[in-house]
């Protein structure tokens, strides 16, 4: 189980991840629906990830909401 928001909500379904292809960087964007386990109230943020390569295993270098989806 992952939770978010201190506890409030936790991840219910990754609905879309899209990656650019490219070098050992890459922009990928990840559309996450969230569940309040308390209510069962759904909601879904895409946010904006940069992707780095370091030893063969990708880690997530930069991440934040996409604009407009705040």
């Amino acid at each position: 189980m992952l939770r978010g928001l201190d506890g409030a909500v936790e991840l219910d379904a990754i609905e879309s991840l899209e990656v650019a292809q490219g070098g050992s960087e890459r922009e990928a964007m990840a559309r996450v629906r969230w569940l309040d386990p308390l209510t069962g109230g759904a909601l879904t943020q895409t946010y904006r990830l940069t992707l780095v390569e370091s030893d063969g295993r990708w880690y997530v270098d930069r991440l934040g909401v996409l604009p407009g989806d705040e």
